[in-house]
């Protein structure tokens, strides 16, 4: 044991049966009485065993428990007296990196808090220490980075990222496919990023090199192209390269150096395919028990229908769930949090039925599809329809389109919000009951049922992939029979005779709600024990607005005298808040700033003592989407005229406007490519406002001295797009030259005062739908997008159809 500069060393012997893990108890004093502050060594050596067998550990004794937060450059740490439960005031904490060089030092405050902000490190995954006082002395405490067993948020599905503020490159070109000899444009955003705001990088100029694709006989990949491009005040530049007409197929790379960004082209020697395929519900929403209608569109790209077309379609429903407003609560329970991950679960969804069709003159067709086709779906919670078709052009190539409908299991949901989320056994608690229809409007009177059940949890085993699952066992208390007013609102209420966890259901006319109440006293609430001290955190809404109150549910299996850190997160440690948990559910309010949008992560680090007396803790994650709209563009743009044909000028205008309808001044890119171009291959780069604003990581990592506890159980987990066909064939008067896969290529549009820009296009020979895409920004880092298309036809074409390929010999009819 090392308390301060005295060093006192003993050993004990053990007798273990061999091949057997034996637990075994070690007093850390040799006296048998309660350890004393400081660190303590302890080696595990086998006699006559070679030295490479023996194991070591560092055990720290302490009476002071802190959790520790570390961003890329932030530190927070939370200090609580493991005697009294409450937190520490006035402590001092150094935080030492691995070579016990200072990073800083804070005192805490009241609610036992304090940060720092960290200096740069060469090695961001390093370990960061937060040390008080010195070996033996009563304050003596030690956490670090690594001490977050289980409690990592990759663990609970949060996605993360330890580089979280950064310099941010959005690279992205005029289209994702091009053809041997043709021009590649491009443009460059070039931001730092600062836990989800940018400002514009300020190093003159960015270096952009074109990589040929890989091949692996070369030392090394020499670059095509170098291209050196000026930077603007707002962060962006542009450049274009000519592909050599001697270009080998394959995936090209545009690669920035500083900082490092690549943006992948494909180039193919490809064939345009002929027609676009289009697929819709007739109605974007049905109720259970409805037929459903699809509409199937083919039309050329000069806007010529596609008859007796072949279709196949394939039906697919995924689960989706309802939000309704005012905390109420609808469908059935999401138990899916109770049973293994399914890594393996396909994206489309549930596979519902198939079938095949053809298109008529006007090269339409309508899919009816019976009720009793999807009569085997659970409709206890809404779905999501997705039916996604498939069809060949004139060569054979495969052309697919994809299709949503929302599928309802009845005309109304019951909304149930309980008067209070937990109360003691034996007293009456009431239920809110509220139906509406699916705008969220009062749906009148609906006679339902309510049924009252305790519910348990029975440990069913795990998966494969040493993920527990259990099984929910009710045991019915009581039920009533209700009948909604005019307004649709209603109410019960239910007493529940002992602790435990209880469902009430209100069930009527295919519509079904299902909600849980904690009800507590003396005993313990049997909640399942999730592996790690997991903690389930609810909101009460999917998306807020800035403004707006998150009202977070908090599960406490520990009773009264509970205490938790309540922290928001991101790229770093926002806002935090310390509160005394005293209910079995305790409704946390969070007000919502401007700065939370897109999302942040709220971390729950809830303390308090297990049913053996000793000091526990639980933690939990939730990530709450704020909406971004504020952040947002509005970009419209329109053609005068709004269809041409081959050869014809056009012009495009644009306006620009902030979330409010304000005109604004902005710097925006339009590509303007042949729609046929663009089917052929996905996108290669994000939208633009998404690679800014969309959904952002958690930055922060949270260890504290619990986790890594002797007495802590820390199990080992178990081990198409279409292409081809058609083409510019038809004929017109004069000869028709000019054909163009991009028409136009503007890398800075700038709109004036009054948010207007516009610009005159003389269109090539091309006999196809146009595609305007339109992207940018402001000085203010507001993000916009718009696309526009453009009709380019004859009133009379003749479109031959031709082999894509001929053999020696072949006999040809047109």
């Amino acid at each position: 044991v090392l308390r301060g500069s005295n060093v006192q060393r003993w050993s004990a012997a053990f007798e273990a049966p061999p091949n057997r893990s034996t637990p075994q108890n070690m007093p850390l004093d040799p006296s048998g009485n309660p350890p004393a502050p400081g660190l303590y060594h302890l080696k595990i050596a086998v006699p006559g065993m070679p030295p490479q067998t023996e194991n070591s550990y560092l055990l720290i004794v302490s009476r002071v428990h802190l959790t520790l937060k570390v961003s890329q450059r932030q530190a927070v740490v939370w200090a609580v007296d493991l005697a009294s439960q409450a937190p520490l005031e006035g402590l001092p904490l150094t935080f030492l990196n691995p070579n016990a060089e200072k990073l800083g030092a804070c005192v805490t405050a009241a609610d036992g808090l304090c940060s720092v902000e960290l200096p740069g490190r060469d090695n961001p995954y390093e370990d960061v220490y937060a040390v008080s006082g010195n070996p033996g002395e009563a304050l003596f405490a030690f956490v670090s980075r690594s001490m977050s067993v289980g409690l990592n948020a990759w663990e609970l599905g949060i996605p993360t990222e330890v580089e979280a503020d950064r310099d941010l490159v959005y690279l992205y070109s005029d289209r994702p496919i091009y053809r041997p000899g043709q021009t590649v444009h491009f443009k460059v955003v070039l931001q730092h990023k600062e836990n989800a705001r940018y400002t514009p990088l300020d190093q003159g100029e960015v270096e952009v090199k074109v990589l040929p694709p890989y091949d692996y006989t070369q030392p090394e990949q020499k670059p095509l192209v170098t291209l050196r491009l000026p930077i603007s005040a707002l962060g962006t530049a542009d450049g274009s390269f000519d592909l050599p007409a001697d270009a080998q197929p394959g995936y090209y790379t545009l690669q920035t150096t500083s900082p490092e960004a690549s943006l992948p082209v494909q180039v193919a020697e490809y064939r345009k395919p002929a027609f676009d395929l289009q697929v819709s519900f007739e109605k974007p929403e049905y109720q259970a028990g409805e037929a459903l209608a699809v509409n199937v569109r083919a039309q050329y790209y000069f806007g010529a229908p596609v008859n007796d077309l072949q279709v196949s379609w394939q039906l697919y429903a995924r689960p989706d769930w309802v939000f309704l407003p005012e905390g109420l609560q609808s469908g059935a329970m999401d138990e899916s949090w109770l049973y293994p991950p399914d890594f393996f679960a396909p994206g489309l969804g549930q596979f519902v039925t198939q079938g095949q069709g053809q298109t008529g003159a006007d090269g339409t067709l309508q899919i009816l599809i019976p009720a009793e086709t999807y009569a085997q779906l659970n409709l206890t919670n809404r779905r999501q329809l997705v039916v996604e078709l498939t069809a060949q052009d004139e060569s054979n190539q495969f052309i697919s389109a994809r299709a949503e409908a929302t599928l309802h299991p009845s005309s109304f949901y019951i909304g149930v919000r309980p008067e209070a989320w937990g109360v003691q056994a034996g007293e009456e608690i009431g239920f809110s009951i509220q139906t509406l229809d699916w705008a969220n409007q009062p749906a009148g009177a609906h006679t339902l049922r309510a049924v009252f059940s305790r519910v348990e949890w029975e440990a069913e085993g795990e998966s494969a992939f040493g993920y527990p699952s259990y099984r929910k066992v009710l045991t019915e208390v009581g039920s009533s029979d209700l009948r909604t007013d005019a307004l649709g609102r209603a109410r019960v209420a239910f007493t529940p005779p002992e602790v435990g966890t209880y469902q009430l259901e209100v069930s009527g006319e295919g519509a079904l709600t299902q909600v849980l109440v904690w009800v507590s006293g003396p005993g313990m609430a049997p909640w399942p024990t999730l592996p790690n001290q997991r903690l389930r955190l609810e909101a009460d809404a999917v998306e807020y607005r800035p403004g707006q109150t998150a009202r977070i549910r908090i599960p406490n299996p520990f009773g009264a005298g509970a205490l938790a850190l309540v922290s928001v997160e991101r790229s770093r440690v926002m806002r935090t808040y310390v509160v005394e948990v005293r209910e079995a559910l305790y409704e946390f309010r969070l007000p919502l700033e401007s700065i939370d949008a897109p999302n942040i992560y709220v971390s729950v680090i809830l303390m308090g003592r297990g049913p053996d007396g000793r000091p526990d803790f639980r933690a939990g994650y939730l990530d709450v989407t704020v909406n971004p709209d504020e952040l947002r563009l509005k970009l419209e743009a329109s053609f005068t005229p709004p269809q041409a044909g081959p050869g014809d000028t056009v012009r495009l205008n644009l306006r620009a406007a902030d979330s409010e309808g304000r005109p604004v001044q902005g710097e925006f890119s339009l590509a303007l490519v042949d729609k046929a171009v663009l089917a052929l291959s996905d996108p290669n780069s994000l939208p633009i406002f998404e690679a800014f604003y969309g959904h952002q990581p958690l930055g922060v990592q949270t260890s504290l001295n619990l986790a890594v506890f002797a007495g802590r159980l820390q199990p080992v987990a178990a081990p198409g797009r279409g292409g081809g066909g058609g083409g510019e064939m038809t004929v017109s008067p004069g000869v028709r030259t000019r054909f163009e896969d991009t028409a136009l290529w503007v890398p800075a549009l700038e709109t004036n005062e009054d948010g207007l820009a516009s610009v005159e296009i003389r269109l090539p020979d091309n006999l196809t739908t146009w595609v305007a895409d339109l992207r940018g920004l402001n000085a203010s880092m507001q993000i916009g997008e718009a696309r526009q298309e453009l009709l380019v036809t004859r009133d009379l074409l003749v479109r031959p159809v031709a082999p894509r390929f001929l053999v020696v010999g072949d006999h040809v009819q047109l």
